[in-house]
């Protein structure tokens, strides 16, 4: 639209042309076009119908588990596709407002206890297998596709036949509060991780961790004191 037009369009529309409409005009835009608020509507049943969908996975997987799976509160978010599996003598524990994401395999055998603290976020694709314990400590967040497994297959003699009938072998797991698990790493059977801990993305970690410690790397791991990232 032209100037002219615009000073003809505004003199009928009683508008007067200031500085917001010229404006406008250098960014091609039409000042007297109404702007059409978002649809919130859409965005509101949105969000209640996947708080419906938590809620509805919690009941089914109470009624299922029973005393099996201990929830210190309500506000516990399952997105779908998450496979709880729990034994006759193991329990879950999940703390308030634990959130698991779509992915995630949380397994208890042979009477353990898997333990997941308040405030921790689970992110899509993680694997917590527990045949001897796993606790993760309150506020800790897991990256995408973390594997935690508290125990291996025993393999010492190969002349006692299949592996798979060579049972297993490990230790419990501990995961101290406030850490972050980077995306696809791998926490080891007998593994203590303390408080305040940064463990890298694809770290490999077989051995105990000191409080507030960075953590990195596959072959060979580096532990160094948090803050020490520059030096």
């Amino acid at each position: 639209m032209g100037l002219r037009a615009h000073r003809r369009r505004c003199s009928l529309s009683k508008c007067n042309p200031g500085k917001s409409c010229i404006e406008a005009m250098t960014h091609h835009q039409n000042p007297h076009q109404r702007t059409i608020p978002p649809d919130h509507g859409r965005q509101l049943v949105k969000f209640h119908f996947k708080y419906v969908g938590f809620a509805f996975r919690l009941v089914i997987a109470k009624l299922r588990y029973r005393s099996r799976l201990h929830l210190r509160s309500l506000e516990f978010s399952m997105e779908r596709d998450v496979e709880l599996n729990i034994d006759g003598k193991s329990t879950v524990e999940c703390g308030r407002r634990a959130y698991l994401r779509k992915g995630t395999v949380a397994d208890a055998r042979e009477g353990s206890v898997l333990r997941i603290g308040s405030f921790v976020f689970v992110n899509r694709g993680c694997s917590l297998v527990a045949r001897y314990g796993i606790e993760i400590g309150d506020e800790t967040l897991l990256g995408e596709y973390v594997t935690i497994y508290d125990h291996n297959h025993n393999y010492d003699s190969a002349a006692t036949g299949e592996l798979r009938d060579q049972g297993y072998r490990g230790g419990p797991i501990s995961i101290g509060r406030n850490c972050w698990i980077g995306s696809h790493s791998f926490i080891g059977a007998g593994v203590s991780v303390g408080d305040n801990c940064v463990i890298g993305a694809h770290t490999v970690v077989t051995r105990s961790i000191p409080a507030n410690s960075l953590v990195y790397g596959k072959l060979q791991l580096v532990i160094k004191p948090r803050g020490m990232e520059q030096r």
